[in-house]
């Protein structure tokens, strides 16, 4: 069978302790194919998030990471938070459900002046006060390109007017307590187009065409940084789909020579030009690599079923990077002419000025 490289592992609801989450975090240092990780529902605790704190300093890959309802601790979420410092390729965060108290607001707050790649973060039920709960929500609200609160928020949706505005971030999407933030109606932001750049200059925050030009520019490169990773993940996706294809159809192959009594001659690899012939007999399980050097066996009935549900799984998220990619073309679009609309603005503005003291 060829050898698969696992993309998600989703872990959720096994009793996983610490030392799970210090093999795993040893496993993020090495594995650069891992996009997504999800140990909800275990006892994974400070050391165990600590270690994968440590992992993801070094990891390249990961997108996703679910740590939701786990006890990680003020310790485990700190150590979070500074790996988030440095890491540039995980998107998605959540925390929810673990009791890590008012002290986690200082370490999300070091965290949102640093991070420039985390879109989505998960804060709900984490027991901290309201009072610190606002903190951290005007924090974001001075730091990240969150636009808006969503709706549900009840007696807290006074919140609303503290959080007009964008600025330097990129979380645009985020929960705490009842709090629930959108920036747009999916995980990857969305630039609003400005109907009126003269109404648009006159919100907090854009206190002049340069200051709302930087920021601009700097959305732009989130936007193209996204890109590139949704490119990278589409190669990938693209050059694994085919591969997945061959193992489900030489397992169907097997599983249609059960019955038979008579062996099947093949021929084998073993470097470039150079050959083995073996003879198979009909079998009833055969081992499949799943990556990072792992091989098990399956019975061949649930070969079939894992290779067929990877396959379709591999090709709805191809599909979706392709609606992605095609959502970040157009903000990319919506974004440049923004940024021509407010270079305009600014030196018809300086022609009024310039106007007005030679009168």
């Amino acid at each position: 069978m060829s050898q698969q490289n696992i993309v998600s592992l989703e872990l959720g609801n096994n009793g996983l302790t610490d030392r799970s989450g210090l093999l795993l975090g040893e496993c993020l240092k090495f594995n650069f194919k891992l996009e997504g990780l999800s140990p909800l529902q275990n006892e994974v605790g400070p050391a165990g998030a600590q270690s994968i704190a440590n992992g993801l300093q070094a990891n390249k890959s990961l997108l996703w990471l679910g740590l939701g309802s786990n006890k990680v601790g003020v310790e485990g979420a700190w150590a979070l938070s500074e790996a988030l410092q440095t890491n540039s390729s995980l998107l998605w965060l959540g925390l929810g459900g673990n009791e890590v108290g008012d002290r986690v607001s200082l370490t999300w707050q070091v965290f949102c002046r640093t991070n420039r790649t985390l879109q989505v973060l998960d804060l709900h039920g984490t027991h901290m006060a309201r009072t610190v709960e606002r903190e951290v929500v005007q924090d974001l609200h001075q730091y990240s390109s969150l636009r808006k609160l969503g709706s549900g928020f009840g007696s807290r949706g006074a919140h609303h007017s503290a959080l007009e505005g964008t600025t330097a971030c990129t979380i645009c999407y985020f929960t705490i307590g009842l709090f629930q933030l959108s920036g747009g109606g999916k995980w990857l932001n969305t630039f609003l187009f400005q109907e009126d750049v003269e109404e648009f200059m006159q919100l907090p925050g854009n206190t002049s065409a340069e200051v709302v030009l930087r920021r601009f520019d700097e959305q732009h490169n989130k936007y193209k940084f996204m890109e590139a990773n949704l490119r990278q993940k589409k190669q990938r996706l693209k050059a694994q789909i085919p591969d997945i294809q061959k193992t489900l159809d030489v397992v169907k192959f097997l599983k249609s020579r059960q019955t038979s009594s008579d062996t099947h001659t093949s021929h084998f690899m073993l470097s470039e030009g150079v050959f083995a012939s073996a003879e198979i007999p009909p079998t009833s399980s055969v081992l499949l690599w799943l990556g990072a050097n792992v091989m098990l066996e399956y019975p061949i009935d649930a070969a079939e079923q894992l290779l067929s549900r990877n396959l379709t799984q591999a090709e709805s998220s191809l599909r979706q990077v392709d609606q992605d990619m095609d959502h970040i073309r157009d903000q990319c679009t919506t974004l440049e002419v923004g940024m021509a609309r407010v270079y305009n603005w600014d030196v018809k503005e300086r022609r009024k000025k310039k106007g007005t003291a030679a009168a």
